[in-house]
């Protein structure tokens, strides 16, 4: 990687202003941004970045592929919301990132929860995990996990993946990028609840989809028919009505989808 490509805080000057640009932390290489994250006594917002994640993971600690070229962040914000409202801080981070997506030309959906696809591929994923002391919310750690410029030849990916490169057959300028993205961020945690809601509600390319999940080691096939107010998904099936809060979802149509391992 040269060294015009790497991310740079003199570089991100340009584009942030200097109260956002002091709360970003670059690292060369790192286990796992979330980790990073957690070990830091940072007051909130602060956002941990890295070159490379060397035991990067996904939801249910499946590894996530994380090697230089991509943008691999944990957004730590300051607290909003409470356990019963979770689900905001997921929706408010994945709508943030679909928009700056969208900037480039970027057509794609958002598979619920907290993932964004191209066609069947996905090119960003995000991981929630919290903090809590006697069932208090302390803190909340979005993991960010975005395909620029990174390829994926030769490394047994379990997942169909595409990257920004892939899709738009040149590089991207990740400094400028990761200043879209805080910015993007910055500002959605700034909307109303109730418009984060309807947003996402509106973006979520699973609703109305052909759905397959697992859970309580029974598997249910149905449509899903809209997201409840706590963020489940609700889903038809032959035998009722469901709302699924937790377990693996995808799409059985004619664009076939692989089981979401990150």
């Amino acid at each position: 990687m040269s060294t015009y490509d790497l991310l740079n805080k003199d570089i991100l000057a340009r584009y942030l202003p200097a109260d956002m640009l002091d709360k970003v932390i670059i690292l060369q290489s790192v286990d796992s941004t979330q980790n990073e994250a957690k070990r830091l006594n940072c007051k909130p917002p602060y956002y941990v970045v890295a070159e490379q994640q060397t035991h990067g993971r996904g939801r249910y600690g499946r590894k996530w592929y994380s090697p230089e070229g991509g943008l691999w962040i944990t957004f730590v914000p300051k607290l909003r919301w409470g356990f019963d409202r979770i689900h905001l801080y997921s929706f408010a981070s994945v709508l943030s990132i679909y928009a700056v997506i969208s900037e480039y030309g970027i057509s794609s959906w958002i598979k619920w929860p907290n993932d964004i696809f191209v066609n069947d591929s996905k090119l960003c994923g995000i991981l929630v995990e919290s903090e809590a002391i006697s069932s208090e919310l302390k803190r909340i750690f979005l993991g960010i996990g975005l395909n620029v410029n990174n390829t994926f030849e030769d490394v047994g990916m379990p997942y169909k993946a595409v990257s920004m490169l892939h899709l738009l057959g040149k590089k991207v300028d990740r400094n400028l990028l990761l200043a879209k993205i805080i910015i993007s961020l910055d500002r959605f945690y700034m909307n109303d609840d109730e418009s984060i809601f309807q947003e996402y509600v509106k973006l979520c390319g699973t609703i109305s989809k052909r759905v397959k999940f697992h859970i309580a080691n029974k598997t249910i096939e149905g449509v899903a028919i809209g997201i409840s107010s706590t963020g489940s998904l609700v889903v038809s099936s032959s035998t009722g009505i469901h709302t699924l809060a937790f377990g693996d979802v995808f799409e059985q149509e004619l664009d076939v989808m692989s089981p979401d391992l990150a």
